[in-house]
């Protein structure tokens, strides 16, 4: 057993931790299965309950952890998703390429008519058409992100309910079109879970969301994807390097998970 100690730079809270975090990472502490109670990590550590309950704060904000009223902590069945934002990826591609398996249901596939703000994104004309689709992203059969987009009819064509209910949005959308996605316009912000998206997300009414809304454009050409993603605030985080005006680019790791060390992905050029 590792000891945390006074003595250190961090504070015992995050020494705590960092140990639980290494022994989920050496499979110590299996997925799905408890950890040690309060009571115990306090003894085992010779530390507060409070300071005991400030480390699993930390990894239930993370979603290494997760808690459950009136019984002990688990460690999470599954890892939060994390993406990277360096490079343009759908969501299921991130997943597929943290060596994933998801699984897409789909929900709604149908053409409809644009509403004012689909036809002003798209750039439309008015009472034009687009395909609307959703669809509830599941990892070892956990909701993780109901999907939600619109393409234009004449861009939708070729595209079927199986592609949808499978693949990758953007290479969906290149095959099909024969065009290049260039660039994502993307907004975040927060939202709280209606009752529809609590029972398909499996969280509770009024639990918080994280909403993502992309506008997808091809090179010096017009918008053919317009998606909204709501994803389970506890399931999913995105990840940013930022740097300075006029300071080097230096080489980057980039965090990809749990473990900062566990994915390496180069730099965005500025």
């Amino acid at each position: 057993m590792q000891a945390i100690s006074n003595l250190q730079t961090a504070p015992l809270y995050v020494q705590l931790a960092d140990l639980l975090r290494q022994e989920v990472e050496r499979g110590v502490l299996r997925r799905g299965e408890p950890i040690p109670t309060e009571a115990e990590l306090c003894r085992l550590y010779e530390i507060s309950r409070a300071t005991v309950r400030q480390a699993l704060g930390l990894l239930v904000d993370e979603g290494l952890i997760v808690r459950r009223r009136g019984r002990a902590s688990f460690v999470a069945p599954v890892p939060p998703a994390a993406y990277a934002v360096t490079e343009l990826r759908g969501f299921l591609e991130t997943l597929v390429a943290q060596g994933l398996a998801p699984r897409a249901e789909l929900l709604r596939f149908e053409m409809v008519s644009a509403g004012d703000d689909v036809t002003r994104r798209l750039e439309l004309i008015e009472g034009a058409r687009a395909l609307h689709f959703e669809r509830l992203i599941l990892v070892e059969e956990m909701p993780m992100l109901l999907d939600s987009g619109y393409i234009p009819e004449d861009l939708a064509l070729g595209l079927t309910p199986a592609q949808l209910g499978e693949g990758p949005i953007y290479r969906l959308l290149e095959s099909s079109t024969g065009a290049v996605i260039a660039g994502v316009r993307q907004t975040i912000g927060a939202t709280a879970a209606d009752v529809r998206e609590s029972e398909l997300l499996q969280v509770e009414a009024g639990a918080p969301l994280l909403r993502v809304t992309r506008l997808a454009y091809v090179m010096r050409g017009r918008p053919l994807f317009y998606g909204v993603g709501r994803f389970r605030a506890d399931r999913y985080q995105e990840r940013l390097w930022l740097r300075r005006p006029g300071a080097p680019a230096p080489a980057l790791t980039l965090l990809a998970g749990p473990d900062e060390d566990s994915a390496r992905v180069s730099p965005a050029e500025p």
